[in-house]
């Protein structure tokens, strides 16, 4: 097989660099483990590690509304969700997880993070949450 056809891995674009995906799964553990003892009571949505990691809790909450306003606007104008399978790829903290169910949605999120899915089957126990990279659906 040629390299870059049917191996998204692979990358014959100038300037992009390619992956493995085994390397993807470690880097999100690392990142998983590095932020996964929190202060859930100062950030109880996990924000610092989904937002920008690191930075100022109220830097991440003012990127959250705004991400949240956005998202909710697009919802808004979509079709009802309710009773509709929907899949979180990415879902971190479950922040968009949680946004869905609200709306009636079946919802499942994915993530390499297994610290962040376990608070998540704790603070959500109506939605399912797997762990596994979005390259192997």
């Amino acid at each position: 097989m040629p390299i870059g056809q049917d191996d998204p891995s692979q990358s014959t674009t100038p300037g992009h660099t390619a992956y493995s995906s085994d390397e993807m799964r470690r880097y999100w553990r690392l990142h998983s483990k590095i932020w996964s003892d929190l202060d859930r009571e100062k950030d109880p949505e996990g924000l610092t590690n989904v937002c920008f990691n690191g930075s100022p809790l109220w830097l991440n909450r003012f990127a959250a509304s705004c991400q949240r306003k956005t998202v909710t606007r697009l919802l808004d104008s979509a079709p009802p969700v309710r009773g509709l399978r929907a899949l979180d790829v990415g879902c971190g903290t479950g922040r968009w997880t949680r946004l869905l169910s609200a709306r009636g949605a079946l919802t499942t999120g994915i993530d390499l993070q297994s610290e962040s899915l376990r608070e998540n089957h704790r603070r959500l126990p109506a939605c399912r949450f797997v762990e596994m990279s979005a390259d192997k659906l």
